[in-house]
């Protein structure tokens, strides 16, 4: 005989999808708020990331101006250098001076623009990164939702189909017990027809006469 399978319960069948759901619930809302944060922290980045673009661009042309401005400090300088005797010592040491300091100025905003590109390329990254977080959770929500509103609006058809299968199961359980009882029954004929034989030849009188039976 097969094993027995516990039947279905509708009241521990509604409590266990009221319990899912409850707990996917749950986890929409930690989705949503992933979401939000990621959606928060892309607008903050956003804003840092143009405040960054903005002045790379400024120290962009800034940096293109003192070039210039050392480019002819070099060549006054150079100029000075080759006609010493006309200009004299103190002009040439104004002119080194004036093209140290334009250098050194140049040195620093280069050195400045280098720090905030570098800054732009990690801002851009962590933006890209954060756009992929934020549409990866608003689609899992999505989606959680959507299961959500599956699971609500099947639940008392899911109830129902427990109940009903739940009557079928103990109907089928009859049948399977009125038919094991049967196939005892035959078993037991089969068994003991040749055993009633055996013995009701072993009854015989001489010349296999059956004696009658005792009053």
């Amino acid at each position: 005989m097969p094993a027995r399978v516990a039947p279905l319960d509708p009241v521990a069948l509604d409590r266990v999808l009221r319990d899912t759901i409850t707990a996917i619930e749950r986890g929409h809302q930690q989705v949503f708020f992933i979401a939000e944060q990621a959606r928060d922290e892309y607008e903050e980045v956003a804003r840092e990331l143009e405040e960054v673009r903005e002045e790379v661009r400024r120290l962009v042309d800034e940096v293109d101006q003192l070039a210039r401005l050392e480019q002819r400090a070099r060549l006054r300088l150079v100029e000075i250098s080759r006609h010493f005797p006309l200009h004299g010592e103190e002009a040439y040491r104004e002119a080194y001076e004036e093209a140290m300091r334009v250098h050194e100025q140049l040195a620093r905003m280069r050195e400045r623009e280098s720090q905030l590109r570098q800054r732009r390329d990690v801002l851009e990254r962590r933006l890209r990164r954060l756009g992929e977080t934020m549409s990866r959770a608003e689609e899992l929500a999505a989606q959680i939702r959507l299961a959500l509103e599956l699971l609500s609006g099947k639940l008392s058809d899911l109830v129902r189909r427990a109940r009903d299968l739940s009557h079928r199961y103990h109907v089928g359980l009859m049948m399977l017990q009125a038919q094991e009882e049967e196939r005892r029954r035959l078993a037991r004929d089969i068994h003991d027809g040749p055993a009633q034989m055996l013995a009701r030849r072993g009854c015989r009188g001489p010349g296999g006469v059956v004696p009658p039976p005792g009053p």
